[in-house]
């Protein structure tokens, strides 16, 4: 009520923002020397929380439009803004609001903006390195040197899983390969991340296969992050006995490790020769059936 008395000459005053204004212009009261706030401080505040009380009623009716204009809002002072990225700020921020309204809070204040926008700053200029990172990864990748794209892939701006260097050209000969599978010839974070895991995931099965780790490597045909397919449980250990002796012969002709793609059509390889035998004993069963009764005939 005293705020919206003519003679106080304020901004606009929003009641529905009763208690906003109350908080917002108590605590900043208490921080002032003489626990006063002067004309021009009230009128400047006043401005301040009626913009904090129009952003919280965008938040509410998410209003993507709205909320990116009001963050933007002079009056508000709020720094650590992105303009190239009001979207992502906006909900985030929509997000949050939601979960102080479940919580029973009203209104965001402006230093809970502040703080949430400084946080997703971070965010963004992670983000922003990362971006950098993955072209640099991608450009590397193309000049086919092994050391260098290990180098390049665990750059921390990369926000990439464990990288394992002695896995060095695996690395570059799969990303290659993935690479050039792309329609851009390019990689993107989420699908290089995926790449990076199954590369991994490869590197430790070619591990296991060295050491003839029978256990190991059953464990590791199972692995989500390789994503073989036509994988048959039943069968793990036949997988196993095969990829051990093919690994055998690579490493005698010099070859270090065998790729997910080699490995897969070993695989398939395996379930044709299941299935052709399934078919030769439902052959001979068959036969065998006709022949006695045949003679029983």
């Amino acid at each position: 009520m005293a705020l919206m008395k003519p003679e106080a000459q304020l901004p606009t005053v929003h009641p529905f923002a009763a208690v906003l204004y109350q908080e917002e212009l108590f605590n900043l009261q208490k921080q002032s020397s003489l626990n006063y706030l002067a004309p021009e401080e009230l009128a400047m505040t006043v401005e301040m929380v009626s913009g904090v009380a129009l952003l919280n009623q965008a938040l509410e009716t998410e209003d993507l439009v709205s909320i990116q204009n009001h963050l933007q809002n002079p009056s508000i002072r709020f720094h650590n803004l992105d303009e190239g990225h009001l979207e992502w700020y906006a909900n985030r921020l929509m997000s949050i609001k939601i979960e102080a309204l479940s919580e029973g809070q009203d209104n965001l204040s402006r230093n809970e903006i502040q703080n949430l926008i400084d946080i997703i700053y971070v965010e963004i200029q992670e983000e922003k390195a990362r971006l950098i990172a993955v072209d640099e990864i991608n450009a590397v990748i193309r000049e086919g040197d092994p050391s260098n794209t290990v180098m390049a892939l665990m750059k921390p701006e990369a926000q990439l899983p464990t990288i394992h260097p002695f896995a060095a050209v695996l690395y570059q000969d799969e990303l290659f390969n993935l690479q050039k599978q792309s329609s851009l010839n390019y990689l993107a974070p989420k699908e290089l991340t995926m790449a990076v895991e199954m590369v991994l995931g490869v590197a430790l099965l070619n591990q296991a296969l060295e050491t003839e780790d029978l256990v190991s490597i059953q464990n590791h045909l199972q692995n989500p992050s390789i994503g073989f397919h036509n994988l048959d449980k039943e069968h793990l250990e036949r997988y196993a006995s095969r990829l051990m002796s093919i690994k055998r012969e690579a490493s005698s002709q010099g070859q270090d490790n065998l790729r997910r793609d080699e490995m897969q059509n070993q695989i398939d390889r395996v379930n044709e020769e299941i299935q052709e035998e399934k078919a030769s004993k439902c052959s001979q069963f068959g036969f065998a059936e006709w022949l006695k009764i045949s003679t029983s005939g």
